[in-house]
């Protein structure tokens, strides 16, 4: 937040993912880049102004009655540095399909066949630990493999399925973990930390009551600390094997702390969080609130992407969701879009310099009738004077698409 020297109010700063029409914006996060005229009320306008920012700033007390639940929940402490975007030359042109298809065949059959040695050890309570060092030659091929095809390892973490979150959500962090760790140019030793740190992450719940973590609806409060648990369980599993580094185990015992002290299991504050527990917990967040779990369905990523936003001050390192989000997109790799016309398709890829204006496989018409994937370039020149943007983004399943499969090369 920041304060308005008009009135005297604290604004609310706001992702642009989660503007809303009765927002009063009073301030933006880059002023010098945008004419004053983007700020005019419109459809029109607010697009434009997305176009610009990352985020704004929304003074609650002018904004109308609708939107006060949501500017309530963004207020966040004034205390740490403000969104700093990378420099578009640091950023990577995304791209899906490697122009070898048996590459990209590889990546897909070396995700199954870890993934399979993933579950066989979590069903494993007693000889878990024998699996081990296959998952970490396995995670030294998935090095290798996103080198060549990052984006369709990233893609195969979208491709989830109902009632299989706990059997995917440790491969899928660890992908994610290594490819983020790989955009902040960390070397592979470094790498092949977080990626065993996330696919054990999970390890302890091993120990749990798989009743409790099966159920539905709200857990008591000795059901939570019951699975919050999980994490000393993991690192007492962890702990005394002398082949594991020792930040991998540091990072999957501090994974669900906080920076401002207020996550477990032991509370820390932020100077005793290492940054493979800082990434770590980035990801989990993003893949847990985009994935269907018991007791909550998978939200949109650009959702996802708004509440580690929120939290980059006081929970998460806001330095680190700022490269999270420079690196994984404002509209995400297989993200469910509606266009402004109506279609409605899936985000294949991303423009650097244009973040708003991604590639969309259209599935669906004007009219949400099916049709052929047709693959739509959103920074093309407009056509006829009309030109297609990003509407909104759907719920993963909306309309009945589903993402269950690469796209094809040629959309």
């Amino acid at each position: 937040m920041q304060q308005d020297p008009e009135v005297g109010t604290r604004l609310v700063e706001v992702p642009v993912s989660l503007l809303e029409n009765g927002m009063y914006i009073a301030a933006l996060d880059r002023p010098w880049m945008v004419p004053p005229h983007l700020l005019k009320r419109g459809r029109s306008d607010l697009r434009r102004l997305r176009s610009y920012c990352r985020s704004v700033y929304v003074d609650p007390q002018r904004s109308q009655p609708q939107v006060q639940a949501i500017l309530s929940a963004l207020q966040i402490p004034p205390d740490l540095a403000e969104f700093a975007p990378l420099p578009a030359e640091e950023r990577r042109s995304p791209a899906i399909m490697s122009s070898d298809p048996r590459e990209v065949h590889h990546a897909e059959q070396l995700y199954i066949k870890t993934q399979r040695t993933l579950q066989r050890l979590m069903r494993d309570e007693h000889d878990w630990y024998r699996r081990l060092p296959t998952l970490q030659r396995e995670i030294g091929r998935l090095i290798a493999a996103l080198e060549v095809v990052p984006d369709t390892l990233v893609w195969l973490t979208r491709l989830k399925h109902r009632g299989a979150y706990r059997l995917e959500h440790g491969l899928n962090v660890a992908i994610l973990a290594m490819a983020f760790g790989q955009h902040l140019g960390h070397e592979r030793s470094r790498l092949e930390e977080l990626g065993l740190a996330g696919l054990l992450h999970d390890v302890g719940k091993m120990r749990l009551d798989q009743a409790i973590l099966d159920k539905p609806g709200p857990l008591t409060e000795e059901e939570f600390a019951h699975v919050q648990g999980h994490v000393l369980h993991g690192y007492a599993m962890l702990e005394d094997d002398p082949h594991l580094p020792t930040a991998v185990k540091i990072a999957c015992r501090d994974y669900h702390e906080r920076l401002d002290g207020s996550g477990y299991p032991r509370g820390k504050p932020a100077r005793d969080i290492g940054e493979a527990a800082r990434i770590l917990a980035i990801v989990d967040t993003y893949d847990a609130i985009t994935s269907d779990r018991v007791y909550s369905p998978a939200r949109p990523a650009t959702e996802a992407l708004g509440i580690l936003h929120q939290g980059r001050r006081h929970l998460f390192d806001g330095r680190l969701v700022d490269r999270f989000i420079d690196w994984i997109g404002l509209y995400p790799l297989g993200t469910l879009v509606e266009l402004n016309n109506g279609m409605v398709g899936i985000v294949v890829a991303q423009v650097p310099d244009q973040p708003l204006r991604p590639q969309v496989l259209v599935k669906l018409d004007e009219r949400k009738a099916a049709i052929p994937g047709r693959r739509v370039d959103l920074a093309e020149p407009a056509l006829g004077g009309f030109r297609l943007s990003v509407d909104k983004t759907l719920p993963p399943g909306a309309y009945g698409v589903q993402l269950d499969s690469l796209p094809m090369p040629d959309g």
